[in-house]
């Protein structure tokens, strides 16, 4: 069997799907920056010099965000008509394959980080 090695770039087609889609209609795009932003400016430090940091507290906490808002769409009219079928089955599969976490990483690389510039900046005074 071939090594999966992603698609366009991404971890896999699904991946690559969903952030497609996020990026491809206006509302959705401003939707997840602006969300990338708050998960950026809730992110601290929480463990310095540990395990995470705040680029992964950002990362992580978006990532559980775009799942949760992902996963919630199962009210979507798609998934009720393909309710108790092979078509929810593989949709439900799909999704389980998206990489949130590279979904997450790729969001915040647009984050105003000024602030954070601004206390290093402040520290080193």
């Amino acid at each position: 069997m071939s090594e999966n090695k992603g698609y366009n770039g991404w971890s896999n087609y699904e991946t690559w799907a969903v952030k497609l889609w996020m990026d491809n209609e206006e509302s959705s795009y401003r939707y997840w920056r602006e969300t990338a932003q708050e998960c950026w400016d809730d992110a601290e430090d929480k463990y310095p010099n540990q395990f995470m940091n705040r680029i992964d507290n950002a990362q992580s906490m978006l990532a559980q965000r775009l799942e949760d808002e992902h996963d919630s769409q199962s009210e979507h009219p798609v998934f009720k008509a393909a309710e108790g079928s092979v078509y929810a089955d593989l949709l439900n599969a799909a999704l389980s394959e998206v990489d949130w976490l590279k979904i997450a990483a790729s969001l915040l690389e647009d984050v105003d980080r000024v602030a954070e510039d601004e206390e290093a900046t402040a520290d080193a005074d």
